[in-house]
């Protein structure tokens, strides 16, 4: 998951007002999607995916990884992932763009731009593969059904 969209003119770069609404979006979807509890949420530890992870699972059980940081390097995405993988975990990874790229690129998928709050859900089985892309621009547009 992308985290929310922010205030670029604070220091922390929060949450906006306008991103924490279409945040909301996304996580009624997520949540019906993961019904039961027995999935991990692994955050960057940027304030905008930390405040993005507390509106999916409760601020204690967030686990935050500098492998999702914004700065972190193609290796240790892929270390982080492999790690991930090889455990069998249940996943929310709640970072940036460039390591969303990464992901997708290790497990051999194809880009997706997401928007600010949209995620991916991906099965990985066998062969990794994508079963849905949420846009909150699209979940909710006046073209779409509100219903889930």
């Amino acid at each position: 998951m992308r985290h929310g969209e922010y205030d670029r003119n604070l220091p922390e770069k929060p949450l906006s007002t306008h991103g924490i609404d279409r945040l909301l979006k996304s996580v009624e979807i997520l949540k019906n999607i993961f019904r039961r509890e027995d999935y991990e949420v692994f955050s960057s530890p940027a304030k905008r995916c930390i405040q993005t992870s507390s509106y999916i699972i409760d601020a204690s059980r967030i686990r935050i990884s500098d492998s999702l940081d914004e700065k972190s390097s193609y290796n240790e995405v892929d270390s982080f992932l492999d790690d991930l993988l090889a455990k069998g975990i249940n996943s929310i990874l709640v970072t940036h763009k460039p390591q969303i790229d990464i992901i997708l690129h290790k497990l051999d998928l194809c880009d997706v731009d997401l928007e600010p709050s949209g995620f991916i859900y991906l099965e990985i089985m066998e062969e990794p593969k994508i079963i849905a892309v949420i846009q909150p621009s699209i979940i909710y547009s006046n073209t779409c059904s509100k219903d889930i």
